[in-house]
């Protein structure tokens, strides 16, 4: 019996100490130090933090206040935007008319062509490729006067400006787009002078050979008036080319100036093929200053 109360008071015993050695775990929510695995505590180690609440939505950015444009430079671009869209105008209706012109004329002579006898069939195979060639020539020309009764852009450009509420940034994007069209003036300029110069030499090459076929005298006379005509019309167009400005270079060279389109540029010839018509004629006349 002595026995069996002194085993009890042991387990007691045991269970009190048992009790006493074991940490009370805080209820809060503290976070527990980071302890490395060597039992030290980590400072350097990343602590849990408690959740920031949300930040409130940030408000939307105003916009920049619109810089006002300089009133001189607004008026010297409208100048020259109304000048520019003009003047495409008019060339669009002159070479309507001219392509219109060069097309029936063209047509008429591949159908000319076409009806003439030959005494050989070499003659009549000569014959075939070039009414065939006037008549691709002819087509070409059609073309041309369809793409003519496009409005250009230059024509655009201004109905674009009328209708914006021209500012500092404003004012530089038209800057910019008729830089951008003096650029590519320039570099189609010298395309053109190409094509002109392969004109007139394909004129020149006609009338050399010509007399050197075994043609009819009215053939000869044809390849003479064709020959003679491709190498003026290179030979002209060329050299109006070399003496003259295109006209958006020029344009963006007295904008820079501060020079509006009623500046009278002394300093550059001016140079430009005007279409002549009448009741008894048509032709193209030469005008300019030098």
């Amino acid at each position: 019996m002595r026995a069996w109360r002194r085993r009890g008071r042991a387990r007691v015993a045991a269970v009190l100490a048992l009790l006493v050695a074991t940490p009370v775990v805080a209820q809060d929510n503290t976070p527990s130090p980071v302890v490395a695995q060597d039992g030290t505590p980590d400072s350097e180690a990343v602590q849990p933090t408690a959740t920031a609440p949300a930040a409130s939505a940030a408000m939307p950015a105003a916009a920049p206040a619109k810089q006002p444009a300089d009133p001189a430079r607004v008026r010297l671009m409208g100048a020259w935007l109304e000048e520019l869209s003009r003047t495409r105008a008019s060339m669009r209706t002159v070479n309507v008319v001219g392509y219109g012109v060069f097309a029936a004329i063209e047509a008429a002579l591949g159908v000319a062509m076409l009806g003439m006898p030959a005494d050989t069939s070499g003659g009549r195979t000569a014959r075939n490729v070039l009414a065939a060639t006037l008549f691709g020539t002819s087509v070409t020309s059609v073309y041309l006067v369809i793409s003519n009764l496009i409005p250009t852009t230059d024509e655009v450009r201004l109905v674009e400006w009328q209708a914006s509420s021209i500012d500092a940034l404003t004012l530089a994007r038209f800057e910019g787009e008729l830089a951008a069209e003096a650029e590519v003036a320039a570099k189609l300029e010298l395309y053109a002078r190409g094509s002109m110069i392969g004109i007139a030499a394909a004129g020149g090459l006609m009338l050399a050979f010509t007399p050197a076929v075994d043609l009819k005298p009215a053939d000869q006379t044809f390849g003479y008036v064709v020959g003679g005509t491709l190498l003026g019309i290179g030979a002209v167009s060329l050299v109006v080319s070399l003496l003259s400005e295109p006209e958006n270079v020029r344009a963006y060279r007295l904008y820079r100036e501060g020079k509006g389109p009623k500046f009278d540029d002394d300093g550059n010839a001016k140079v430009q093929l005007t279409p002549v018509l009448s009741a008894r004629e048509a032709g193209l006349m030469l005008t300019g200053r030098f």
